[in-house]
């Protein structure tokens, strides 16, 4: 091995051919030269600063060699490329695979997109503006109007800047406020603001469940306003007694299911479309739960996300249990299409309509 030291101050090098991917060393406090197998290897040291097309690197230790485009740096290393910003303790430029490889506590910022990831290494290829995560990955979505963060872990993870989009995988986990889902694999983006969650989702937004075979998340203006299962939907409400101890219970299975929030983060309404069966029970009286099926339902809430109403259409067909000082009994009815109202959690009246047909079963 051929070895030839030349030591200089501060050195600007062009590394590789043709303009448009240059790697250029715009400063150095110390560079110390080195000709190894033919080849130009520095040892660079104070305030390091590299440039490529739009990217500027700085560290305070770095190692170039020149003719493979190769350069390790390490201490402080810092990437700026217009807004967006990523720190880390080593990194690694490969210029011919237009690959950076970040190492450490890594660190990346887009002030633009409001959005931060956070892992252990990542690999950055600079032309696709495409990273990947691993090592504990995490990405965060901030809101500047309220306090919530949108936070996404998971096994793996990549960003895909040019589409801004997020994709993870295993043991999936995404959380904003009161929202809680998990999943084997989910993508996210910020320029449609929605999620799609695959492989057993299950979301729990404050008390409230649901899963599925698939679902997708809407936010509007970074808050959550929608939420949409397909195959085999099965949605839990509950809603505390504002006049006792009780909560009510509504467990609801379709083909599939769409809830609808309010700009307050409210219930505004839940869809359910394809064989649908709910049973609605106090949680002090599991033993008598009412039941609804049908091709159709529609739950409305007040603005306080209390349950008024539900509309089930379609061979609709009920069973009730009626629970008077007089006496007891249950009631089954079927019709076209069934009307419930709801107050304080408590169905108080319904109405069939459409070759309407009804059974009393009275206590015995």
């Amino acid at each position: 091995m051929y070895r030839r030291i030349i030591t200089l101050s501060v050195i600007s090098i062009l590394c590789g051919y043709g303009a448009q991917d240059e790697l250029i060393l715009r400063h150095a406090d110390t560079n110390m030269n080195e000709i190894i197998n033919n080849e130009l290897v520095s040892t660079l040291g104070g305030h390091v600063l590299f440039e490529y097309d739009d990217i500027l690197v700085s560290s305070r230790n770095a190692r170039m060699w020149n003719r493979q485009g190769i350069v390790k740096l390490n201490d402080s290393v810092r990437v700026d490329r217009g807004r967006q910003k990523l720190t880390c303790n080593t990194m690694t430029m490969l210029k011919e695979k237009n690959l950076l490889t970040a190492a450490g506590t890594v660190v990346y910022d887009d002030d633009e997109k409001l959005i931060r990831l956070l892992g252990r290494k990542v690999d950055y290829d600079m032309k696709r503006r495409f990273m990947t995560v691993t090592g504990e990955p995490r990405f965060f979505r901030f809101d500047t109007l309220a306090a919530e963060t949108l936070s996404v872990t998971g096994a793996a993870m990549t960003w895909d800047d040019s589409l801004s989009v997020a994709t993870v995988r295993d043991s999936v986990r995404i959380t904003r406020g009161p929202l809680f889902s998990r999943c084997r694999r989910a993508t996210y983006g910020t320029k449609d603001s929605r999620a799609y969650l695959r492989g057993e989702p299950y979301v729990t937004y404050d008390i409230h469940d649901l899963d599925g075979d698939s679902m997708d998340l809407l936010f509007v203006n970074d808050t959550l306003r929608g939420l949409s299962v397909d195959g085999d939907a099965h949605g839990i409400y509950r809603e505390p007694s504002k006049s006792g101890p009780d909560t009510s219970v509504t467990h609801i299975w379709s083909d599939s299911m769409y809830m609808a929030l309010s700009p307050r983060g409210n219930l505004d309404s839940l869809y359910a479309v394809g064989s649908v069966e709910s049973r609605y029970f106090l949680s002090a009286r599991k033993d008598s739960a009412d039941e609804v099926k049908g091709k159709t339902m529609v739950l409305a809430f007040n603005g306080e996300g209390d349950l008024t109403s539900a509309v089930v259409s379609g061979n609709a067909w009920s069973t009730y249990f009626i629970r008077e000082e007089e006496g007891s009994g249950r009631n089954e009815s079927s019709g076209d299409s069934i009307t419930v109202y709801f107050n304080d959690g408590e169905a108080v009246e319904l109405y069939l309509t459409g070759g309407v047909r009804g059974t009393y079963y009275g206590e015995k």
